[in-house]
């Protein structure tokens, strides 16, 4: 019990993900917070509470989906890459609502930073299909709307360069910025 006490005395206590978002870039802290799951791949997942969300990573996959309502608990603290890691310790869910509809986006949209950590769907015409070089199972397409192009990752041991030149529309969850 001790070690619980020091514990709460020394590090911050984020209740909502506003909270945990804010937290100094150099800071640890315990978080103990409710949110809904917008999405999930693997033992990664993405929460949200109204205009709040931030991506969590657990330890081995999970069990929920998209809708659910989840109750977390866990500690949060920046890598020496500067990424700050959100590692939920007990996951409680506590309800279900509907799964969420993807939002459109153009790739000028994603560019800017509008739709980070959102579900979106975007079309465009695939300009560049390569390997990830660290991963076997993932690639990058490069997509142009007409005005800008971006990276689209797709994980899966499928080969893709058959899409070069195809138009496409892919959904997901956007990642342009780390949180």
């Amino acid at each position: 019990m001790i070690g619980v006490l020091f514990l709460a005395a020394t590090m911050s206590i984020a209740r909502s993900l506003q909270e945990l978002a804010s937290v100094d870039i150099d800071s640890k802290c315990y978080f103990d917070l409710t949110g809904r799951v917008l999405a999930v791949d693997g033992s990664s997942f993405v929460l949200e509470d109204g205009e709040n969300r931030l991506s969590f990573a657990c330890s081995s996959d999970v069990s929920f989906e998209s809708g659910d309502l989840l109750h977390l608990q866990g500690y949060s603290w920046m890598s020496k890459l500067r990424y700050r890691y959100n590692a939920p310790t007990n996951v409680v869910r506590i309800g279900k609502t509907k799964a969420t509809n993807p939002e459109k986006a153009s790739v000028s949209d994603i560019a800017r930073g509008a739709c980070d950590l959102k579900l979106v769907t975007v079309e465009g015409l695939v300009t560049d299909v390569h390997l990830d070089e660290l991963s076997e199972n993932g690639y990058f397409l490069t997509i142009s709307d007409g005005e800008e192009s971006g990276f689209v990752y797709l994980c899966g041991k499928r080969k893709l360069s058959n899409l070069l030149g195809a138009r496409v529309s892919v959904t997901g969850i956007c990642m342009s910025k780390s949180n």
